[in-house]
């Protein structure tokens, strides 16, 4: 069986990488990310494979498109290997504490080297990569093949979020489909944005209209049930806004959404 080659190796491996970045920091919503958690689970042992076969096949390369396609396949693979070390190390410091300060240092290092240098690395290695295989004979085609790969993965990504914006003269917010927006009648409550099964809420409110310091509804009943409905969990501040964030205190995925919909807010 022919070996793929190594152009169409290396364009596996940054595809792949692209969507891993893609699932991790594009705000999809959370039952997106749960459904599509096998596939970023496949997506991570083939970015590894996909890393070991580029610094194989990087060996019959010569010069400097030799060490860029090594060292890009090489930090591929040094993110598992450096966190399986940095978890031994860890081990090891809480097994021998004679040693303690050696492997705490050590795990303490290959953390840094998994998660901060070898994507560096990696980000340098590709973008070698890049500008030296199309000076090679036959193979500026790559060139194209890559840019337009890289682009169909990003606007594509963009098809599959799931947030719908709210936008006033004021400001604007991003917020989750399953999420709805009321226009308030209160002159210093601008807008509530509130979930479909009424988990969670998001009040914005205009400073500048304050004619007394606002209070919210309270609960001596001490049940959460009760307690989420009338007392935000938490208060912030942007500019001349103040948003009031309710959900119930367990309630991680709804505390995220309504987190993420408060950080996109920007004031015109």
């Amino acid at each position: 069986m022919k070996k793929p080659s190594i152009e169409y190796v290396f364009l596996s491996l940054i595809t792949v990488f692209v969507l891993l970045v893609g699932f991790f920091l594009i705000p999809f919503s959370n039952e997106f990310k749960r459904s599509s958690f096998l596939i970023a689970a496949f997506l991570g042992i083939l970015f590894l494979v996909l890393g070991v076969r580029l610094a194989i096949q990087s060996r019959k390369e010569k010069g400097k498109l030799k060490f860029f396609l090594m060292l890009t396949g090489l930090s591929a693979i040094f993110p598992l290997v450096g966190t399986l070390l940095h978890n031994f190390f860890y081990a090891l410091a809480v097994k021998f504490t004679n040693f303690e300060i050696i492997f705490e240092f050590l795990h303490a290092a290959f953390f840094i080297l998994a998660l901060v240098i070898a994507p560096i690395l990696f980000l340098v290695g590709t973008i070698g990569s890049i500008i030296l295989l199309p000076q090679k004979k036959g193979r500026k085609k790559w060139t194209i093949i890559i840019t337009i790969t890289l682009l169909v993965i990003i606007f594509g990504s963009n098809l599959l979020i799931t947030h719908e914006t709210y936008s006033s003269d004021k400001f604007t917010i991003k917020y989750p489909e399953e999420y709805s927006v009321s226009e308030s009648t209160n002159k210093d409550r601008l807008i509530v944005i509130e979930a479909d099964d009424k988990k969670g809420r998001i009040e914005i409110y205009d400073t500048n209209e304050y004619e007394t310091e606002l209070i919210h509804g309270y609960s001596s009943s001490e049940l959460e049930e009760f307690e989420s409905e009338l007392v935000p969990k938490e208060i912030i501040t942007k500019e001349n806004y103040e948003i009031w964030i309710f959900y119930t205190a367990d309630d991680d995925e709804t505390k995220e959404e309504l987190q993420n919909a408060v950080s996109s807010l920007t004031v015109k």
